[in-house]
């Protein structure tokens, strides 16, 4: 777990940047003395997932307590070494998925909204926010491509969705709210085939 916020009420959020990882008993892993890159701003609304190594990566983000500010960083954590890293940026971008594809090393991000939320008022995203992205991170080739979803395909303009990669390789994607005022909430699940580039129910 890294991040997120700590809720008393809507009008009251504690953003934090504590990685907590471990069983029983929380391990709380601190920078160790040879680190050099220093901690990464407290964040929520970011997306993370681990890329079945060492590392855990995470994209993006609202930083900020009152006065949000939407993040395009892309960031990692050793789960070995302890330390923080950061990578190419890519867009800002909030409220989206991050899942870790095995078969071509590469980091995929779907839907989220580029517009920051009110800490103090709503946990809903508002205004009139840019639709979701859809790309990928190659960790081979360090770089940012981004893929065209066809016309029958899912909305990107949703944010608080799921998405993860199976076995099969192939990328599930489910649910989530519309990006404007999360008036809509889908329970469409959909299936990403990486190789033909189609989307599937």
């Amino acid at each position: 777990m890294y991040a997120g916020s700590k809720i008393s009420n809507l009008r009251s959020l504690t953003i934090s940047n504590v990685v907590e990882i471990g069983d029983g008993p929380v391990n709380n892993y601190t920078l160790s003395g040879s680190c050099t890159g220093g901690t990464p701003a407290s964040r929520v609304f970011h997306s993370c997932s681990f890329d079945n190594s060492t590392l855990i990566w995470c994209l993006g983000g609202v930083t900020g307590s009152t006065t949000a500010s939407l993040s395009n960083q892309l960031i990692n954590f050793n789960t070995t070494s302890g330390c923080w890293s950061t990578s190419l940026p890519y867009a800002n971008i909030s409220a989206h998925t991050l899942s870790y594809s095995s078969l071509n090393k590469s980091l995929i991000v779907f839907g989220g909204s580029s517009v920051a939320p009110n800490l103090t008022n709503s946990m809903y995203l508002t205004g009139n926010p840019t639709a979701g992205i859809f790309a990928y991170f190659s960790l081979l080739a360090n770089s940012w491509t981004n893929i065209t979803i066809p016309s029958n395909g899912p909305s990107l303009a949703r944010i608080h969705h799921s998405a993860s990669i199976a076995s099969n390789n192939l990328l599930y994607i489910y649910g989530g709210t519309s990006v404007s005022n999360g008036s809509v909430v889908y329970n469409d699940f959909w299936r990403y085939v990486k190789i033909s580039y189609l989307f599937h129910y």
